[in-house]
Parts: structure tokens; C-alpha cells; sequence
């Protein structure tokens, strides 16, 4: 389904994390875990439709190798943009890709 040649965008991983503002609050923050290739493939029209009345709301399919240590906590980052992971799956339960369906962030 997948091979290694179609991972051709630099991505970072990154985790929500909550830091101390200094003063007794905390601000919310996004720690760098690790940096690796992916191919990301943006719904169509049909698609996001589609995935909007049957699943959580999902803008971005993003492919990676696979990791055990993947969750839903962390976030994409790439070329400016913001990626949250709201699931993602173990392609054919091979442990070699995984596919992260994500939702832009709107800044």
C-alpha cells in the first residue's frame, strides 16, 4: 500500500505540554519529541465529506514509519502548519506504517 518512497516531506513531532508561567500559572506549550519523513495527503472534497458523517473530524491523512510510541497527545508540525492527531491506525497491522488522520489547526 505504501512504500519508503512516498515519505518525502521532513516533519516534526511534537507534544502538548504545560510549562510554568513563573508567576503560579501555566501556559500551554509544544515540546519537540522527534522528526521524521512523511507523505501527506489532504482530503478531497468527497473524502472530507464523507469522513464528516462517520467519523471524528479529519482534514489530513499523514503517513509515517511506524512507532510504538505514537498518541494521540502529540501534534504535526509542518511548514508553518499545526496537526492535530485525532486517531491514528497501524496499516495492515504490519508495523511499517502508520497513518495519522489529523485536523489542520486554524490559527
Amino acid at each position: 500500500m505504501y512504500n519508503s518512497g512516498q515519505l518525502n516531506k521532513r516533519v516534526q513531532v511534537m507534544e502538548r505540554t504545560r510549562i510554568s508561567d513563573g508567576v503560579g500559572g501555566y501556559e500551554d506549550a509544544l515540546t519537540p519529541k522527534f522528526t521524521v519523513w512523511a507523505n501527506i495527503h489532504p482530503l478531497t472534497g468527497r473524502e472530507y465529506w464523507s469522513n464528516q458523517q462517520t467519523e471524528a473530524q479529519v482534514s489530513h491523512r499523514i503517513v509515517i514509519r511506524y512507532r510504538p510510541d505514537i498518541n494521540q497527545s502529540y501534534v504535526i508540525s509542518y511548514n508553518g502548519k499545526i496537526f492535530d492527531i485525532q486517531y491514528f491506525l497501524n496499516v495492515e497491522e504490519g508495523n511499517r506504517f502508520i497513518e495519522l488522520h489529523t485536523l489542520e489547526r486554524r490559527m
